[in-house]
């Protein structure tokens, strides 16, 4: 929430305010060390002093890992002065100080910072690596031993700003939701987003998913397959991917957990468990069965128009349903899940279809992935339930492009990328030209594999590992890691070796290191 606050008839001078939240400590929270922001200065009926004058801006933090963790801090410096600024100076990084560092004290760590004109800006990097999972207070000072004479020289600090490595007290993660779409007939892709509905940060941990159980699988048992999930601070998501190929004909009832090996301890650790979502895989029986064959679009302007055609593939009439169409979702929204626009559709006999045409106006600029689904509330029994949505259509409204993550999303499904080679598939797109990026747009949103594998040469396949190393990884993982169960052996040992090079050698050093969720990480 954004509050506003005037001050009226202010005095000429120069000023330096702060704002904190909860000043009078009302509300009991899980860090009440970050409620003061930084300051703030502003100069009322005066004119800045002549000369440089450097501040830093602003200074975030990003942890990647948890057990084996890395910070990432971004600080922003600007010369706020009259002057422009000599090169030769320095930001320096604190990494855990109760209080300011004082003018001539040295950071844990520093960045250059060249010479900066009046108003400008320059952004200074600096990493952490390996920090023990706790709490940090961090600082950030520019220029700490005075060697650009500013005409402000009591500016110069950032902070604090906590850094959480690992879990903090009051973590809670949870699935929200659980969905499966079939592809090419036999290939699962099960979508599960898993929340932090905490107040504390939830570390680096797992998320398995379970082909098929009748029940829900028991807390602290591995599933069939897993993959990580990222640090979550309070209320953020993930939406993690999983694939299962070569999948049965037959009728599946999965779930997912998160956390199963107990690594983020949580204020509620028996909400773990999402599901079921029903997976039909082949299959015939004398039911109807309604799938959305088509979902189109086209742009005018700033208004949208969408065709839908639904058919009835079945073996008995359909009643009347609904259809519902989605906007924008970056990935396949769940049976539960309620489109933007609802339809009506009236009942169909076997082999007829009915087609839907929807307007949505005044959309602003943007890259839009839409998706319908036929029969959400499963009003109708049909002999498969699985293959009522349709989707991803991309639509581009104004001059944009689509994403990068919404090129390799469908690159994966196009076997154009294995699961595991995101990192390499975002590189592939961002070295586009303009005519590759161009003929990729237009066969995403065609949803056109062929066309896409058309558009720019696809670098080949890492080499395969050294004989002998997928098992080897995955066995330590199994024991004495005990973060994959035994069924998952096979699905670990795909994946494995699909590996880059680069990460073949990050999980033989975590092995060495005896760090197993490091080794995880290098895997999946």
């Amino acid at each position: 929430r954004t509050t506003v606050f005037y001050r009226k008839n202010t005095p000429s001078g120069t000023y330096v305010s702060w704002a904190q939240a909860d000043a009078d400590a009302s509300v009991a929270e899980s860090d009440e060390k970050n409620n003061v922001s930084n300051p703030v200065k502003l100069s009322v009926g005066t004119t800045p002093p002549k000369g440089p004058d450097l501040v830093v801006d602003s200074l975030t933090a990003k942890v990647t890992g948890s057990l084996f963790a890395s910070v990432r801090y971004s600080a922003r410096v600007c010369n706020k002065g009259q002057s422009p600024t000599p090169s030769g100076t320095q930001v320096h990084i604190y990494y855990d100080r109760k209080t300011a560092p004082a003018t001539g004290q040295h950071g844990d760590k520093f960045a250059s910072v060249p010479a900066l004109k009046p108003g400008s800006c320059m952004t200074a990097y600096v990493t952490r690596t390996g920090p023990p999972p706790g709490i940090y207070i961090s600082w950030a000072q520019v220029d700490p031993d005075n060697w650009v004479k500013e005409a402000i020289e009591t500016n110069n600090i950032a902070g604090p700003k906590n850094v959480v490595v690992g879990s903090s007290p009051g973590a809670d993660l949870a699935i929200k939701s659980l969905t499966a779409q079939v592809y090419s007939g036999s290939s699962v892709h099960y979508q599960i987003q898993v929340c932090n509905k905490g107040t504390g940060t939830a570390g680096t941990t797992t998320v398995d998913v379970y082909f098929n159980r009748p029940n829900p699988p028991p807390l602290g048992v591995h599933g069939d397959q897993v993959t990580l999930v990222p640090q979550l601070g309070p209320g953020a998501c993930s939406t993690r991917t999983i694939f299962r190929s070569g999948t049965p004909a037959g009728t599946y009832v999965s779930w997912a957990q998160v956390d199963v090996s107990n690594i983020v301890k949580e204020t509620d650790e028996a909400n773990n468990i999402g599901g079921p979502t029903k997976v039909s895989v082949g299959g015939t029986s004398n039911l109807p069965d309604l799938r959305v064959t088509s979902l189109a679009t086209k742009v005018s302007g700033s208004t949208v128009y969408y065709s839908m055609r639904v058919c009835n593939y079945g073996q008995q009439a359909a009643g009347s349903s609904r259809v519902d169409l989605y906007y924008n979702s970056p990935f396949p929204p769940s049976a539960k899940q309620t489109g933007n626009d609802v339809i009506k559709i009236s009942p169909l006999n076997v082999s007829a279809c009915q087609t839907i045409d929807r307007q949505r106006t005044n959309v602003p600029q943007g890259t839009y992935l839409s998706w319908a689904r036929t029969d959400r509330l499963n009003q109708i029994q049909e002999s498969n339930e699985n293959n009522n949505l349709a989707g991803p259509r991309t639509t581009t409204v104004g001059p944009t492009t689509t994403s990068c993550s919404t090129v390799c999303l469908m690159a994966v499904q196009c076997g154009l990328f294995s699961p595991v080679a995101f990192p390499e598939c975002n590189t592939w797109c961002s070295k586009l030209n303009p005519w590759e990026k161009s003929c990729v747009d237009k066969a995403v949103a065609k949803h056109d594999c062929n066309a896409l594998k058309s558009c720019a040469p696809v670098p080949p396949p890492p080499p395969p590992p050294p004989p002998g190393f997928c098992s080897n990884i995955c066995g330590y993982l199994q024991s004495p890691c005990n973060l994959l169960a035994p069924t998952q052996q096979a699905a670990c040992v795909s994946l494995c070796q699909g590996l880059s090079p680069d990460k073949v050698t990050c999980a033989q050093n975590a092995q060495k290191a005896n760090q197993c969720m490091q080794a995880l990480m290098c895997v999946f």
